[in-house]
């Protein structure tokens, strides 16, 4: 069977300008082709490679335990290096330990100790592209924003979003007693009675267990989030993989999206903001403090605890394992 430049140019005499010819004809049925094969691969697929081909590849398997079958992700964001801040006093401290605020699991409650970390979960939010708010009602729903509260199950889950020991060091943090752990009671205990030996100091104990740290608390708990974005790309089921990959669509996961969910509707809520400050001013009228000024002065705290370091800071591959 002769070809397409055969039965064209088969009896042309010029050599020269059948080459030229030829070429021009072979470069346009080859652009046909390609262009007729692309065409037929979904928009979807082209996008998902891009994204691929700037993140990262996984290498390990999630820290928690599960039977389920669960989407691994492409990325693993735990392969990025952990943030190198620590603590400097670089902006004025105000003590401001006798303020009162309201009941810690009250909506005024959560917003007023939450809100304290809203300079950081702004950053980290930004850097991973995460919707704004949603790390901050995450923490409303964990720790109620004390950076110094075990988890209720008193297992071992610690920090502003409770990370368990075991997810923490996946992600690279220093963990107090270099727990491996899942959930233990006995270790948890032991976590109670180091804190309270050290009086709740967070200076004198995030460098012992990072995950008191706000500033690497939160951006372990940001990458964990989109670890679970990058499985489900959806918001809702990140949010549901960071409480358990292996309840994700399952009624535990919805009820605890439900739950970030209400809290990330108050955030948005400018009425409800301005409730929890008008209690806080009103509890601390005597002694001068109004909820502006609080907030200010954490604002200066987050700054100490590396924040402006880590706004500045690429994300980059970290060079080694995660540290013992």
């Amino acid at each position: 069977m002769k070809s397409l430049e055969e039965l064209l140019f088969g009896r042309m005499k010029s050599p020269t300008l059948k080459n030229l010819l030829g070429v021009s004809v072979r470069a346009l049925v080859g652009a046909g082709i390609a262009a007729s094969i692309f065409a037929n691969i979904p928009e979807t697929f082209l996008k998902y490679k891009e994204r691929a081909s700037v993140r990262p590849k996984i290498t390990s398997q999630s820290p928690y335990d599960t039977t389920s079958s669960v989407p691994i992700p492409i990325f693993d964001y735990s392969k990025l290096a952990v943030p190198d801040v620590g603590y400097q006093l670089l902006l004025p401290e105000e003590n401001y330990q006798n303020v009162e605020l309201a009941p810690k699991f009250s909506l005024d409650g959560r917003l007023e100790r939450s809100l304290r970390w809203e300079s950081i979960t702004d950053v980290v939010e930004r850097k991973y592209g995460i919707p704004h708010g949603i790390l901050l009602a995450m923490i409303m729903q964990e720790s109620g924003g004390d950076p110094l509260q075990s988890n209720m199950q008193r297992d071992g889950g610690l920090g502003l979003m409770h990370i368990q020991p075991r997810t923490a060091h996946h992600y690279g943090l220093k963990v107090y007693q270099d727990s491996r752990v899942l959930s233990d009671k006995v270790y948890g205990q032991d976590l109670q009675r180091f804190l309270e030996e050290n009086n709740f100091d967070m200076k004198r104990t995030n460098t012992i267990d990072e995950r008191i740290h706000p500033v690497m608390n939160i951006d372990a708990g940001a990458k964990i989030v989109m670890d679970g974005y990058n499985a489900y790309h959806d918001w809702s089921k990140a949010v549901q993989y960071y409480f358990a990959p292996a309840y994700v669509e399952k009624n535990l996961g919805e009820e605890y999206w439900s739950r970030v969910n209400t809290w990330w509707n108050a955030l948005k809520n400018p009425e409800l903001r301005a409730d929890a400050e008008n209690d806080f001013n009103v509890r601390n009228e005597m002694n001068g403090v109004t909820f502006d000024k609080y907030l200010a002065n954490f604002a200066n705290i987050c700054y100490n605890y590396g924040l402006e370091k880590y706004r500045k800071a690429p994300l980059v591959i970290a060079k080694q394992s995660p540290r013992k």
